[in-house]
């Protein structure tokens, strides 16, 4: 027993290392923006030092160099297919290709939750001139439960939008159970997994999604500018490419045909020139979590969020959520009833240690490479400003 927690210590060292933090920096905020391990800048300065040096003479190469990061890229997801996966440059973007492609009717509706990201709002509230209703179902005790998402729900549900983790109170959702309520009313799930994916381990196809974004910048650790999009065959054709592009089609180089020979697969939403130095630091960073291994990244994650939330609860702060297994995430959420939650974070700021405020509340994420005496020094420091 004692050698097997030996050996972990030693990993979670290894782990860090892969980082440039300072020693003294406590970086608890991946739900915001991750740093990048020395293996995805690595990544990116070779597809640089390529170009650098005529990337077309090895266009193949890197092509091919791409298509192994999608096959990676299919395996975290748990996709069955690689050509399910596109690469895109933002969850944004992935979750506006989905809401330009569908063809819509005047009546129809999109159910999501009051709670959501911006980012999984927009691009539906955009559907208003083409007679798309919006439907936000707000959340009850932090929770956004299925029983809700299905009284919101009509028969001209088309499609239910959620986020696998919601950002503001790291509650995840039972998304087998919203894929069969929407299997059973022909409507599409779509995901933004941003907030999980990376931190937790996902199958999109056991789970029955239908469409998954997230970008890459989060628990992924690939960097800002690239991201995934998984679109399940079964609902490939229902998708148009709302942006067109050369390489859309079978033959980019060959004579243009109308209707256009679309790419099989989810590629076809790739429409030009592709972000190959994000792609190649994608695929260093899913490589590494591959390698780690999902699942147990997922308890060592779960076990640093517990951590977090019973110092908290010790300090005085209220759970937005109750952590309940099965709904537990990387992020920690909770509110003071004397301390603002800006002021607490700009005063651990100024103590080296990151966390980050979200609707009022703090917010902590710690990832599979942080130390429980990380999360200690941040209740340490907490403490000091009661």
């Amino acid at each position: 027993m004692q050698s097997e927690s030996l050996l972990e210590t030693r990993e979670i060292e290894r782990w860090r290392s892969e980082f440039s933090l300072p020693a003294y920096v406590v970086y608890l905020n991946h739900a915001s923006v991750s740093p990048l391990p020395f293996r995805v800048i690595s990544a990116v300065d070779r597809a640089l030092r390529e170009a650098a040096a005529g990337s077309d003479r090895i266009w193949e190469e890197r092509l091919a160099a791409c298509d192994r990061v999608r096959a990676s890229a299919a395996r975290l997801l748990g996709a069955r297919h690689p050509h399910e996966v596109a690469f895109v440059p933002n969850t944004s973007t992935g979750l506006s290709f989905i809401a330009e492609g569908l063809v819509w009717e005047d009546g129809d509706n999109v159910v999501t939750a009051e709670s959501e990201f911006p980012a999984n709002i927009y691009p539906w509230l955009g559907l208003a001139d083409r007679g798309v209703d919006v439907r936000r179902v707000p959340e009850v005790e932090g929770q956004v439960r299925v029983e809700a998402i299905e009284r919101a729900m009509s028969s001209r549900t088309r499609v239910v939008a959620l986020s696998w983790v919601q950002y503001s109170t790291g509650y995840r959702v039972d998304l087998a159970a919203i894929a069969r309520l929407c299997w059973s009313r022909d409507a599409l799930l779509v995901v933004d997994a941003v907030q999980g994916l990376g931190a937790l381990p996902l199958s999109v196809s056991d789970a029955g999604v239908d469409v998954c974004v997230s970008g890459a910048h989060k628990w992924l650790l690939g960097g800002e500018g690239i991201g995934l999009l998984y679109v399940s065959d079964r609902v490939l054709d229902q998708i148009r490419p709302a942006i067109r592009g050369w390489l859309s089609v079978n033959e980019p180089f060959g004579p243009v045909v109308d209707p256009p020979d679309y790419v099989a697969g989810a590629a076809r939403f790739e429409c030009g020139t592709s972000n190959v130095a994000g792609t190649y630091g994608l695929g260093a960073a899913i490589d590494w979590l591959l390698e780690v291994g999902p699942h147990r990244i997922g308890k060592r994650v779960l076990s640093l969020a517990r951590r977090a939330d019973l110092g908290l609860d010790r300090l005085g702060f209220e759970r937005v959520v109750e952590r309940i297994p099965g709904t537990e995430s990387g992020i920690v959420s909770a509110e003071h009833p004397d301390r603002s939650a800006s002021d607490l974070c700009a005063e651990l700021a100024k103590r080296d240690i990151e966390v980050a405020h979200r609707q009022g509340r703090l917010r902590i994420s710690a990832h599979f490479y942080n130390t429980e005496d990380e999360i200690d020094a941040c209740m340490a420091a907490l403490a000091e400003l009661f």
